[in-house]
């Protein structure tokens, strides 16, 4: 089953080992099936802090590299929202964008 919804199925269980030779951040990617637009979509990693959804990625965070103390993750993922959505999700690489305000 590859998809995660709001509604039923609003839960996932994830097992990742980082097979790189180097510390690597791993997030969830999600893009919603029927809708262009989501709007008040709140996720939780392991049941502890509920966060709202934004650009549709859930940062997993660091995995060490392989064959080290912290390269295997472990997540239980789960969605919530007011609005029945359905998402396709896979994991992959998470590269930060850094951002620097020339305004300012």
């Amino acid at each position: 089953n590859d998809k995660l919804a709001t509604a039923k199925n609003n839960e996932i269980k994830i097992t990742l080992i980082n097979k790189k030779n180097e510390d690597t951040n791993y997030a969830l990617y999600l893009k919603e099936i029927d809708n262009e637009v989501i709007e008040d979509v709140a996720y939780t990693i392991d049941g502890i802090n509920y966060y709202l959804l934004n650009d549709n990625v859930i940062d997993l965070g660091v995995l060490s590299s392989y064959g080290t103390s912290g390269d295997l993750g472990t997540y239980t993922i789960a969605l919530s929202s007011n609005n029945d959505y359905v998402f396709d999700y896979y994991i992959d690489e998470y590269a930060f964008v850094d951002e620097v305000s020339y305004d300012s």
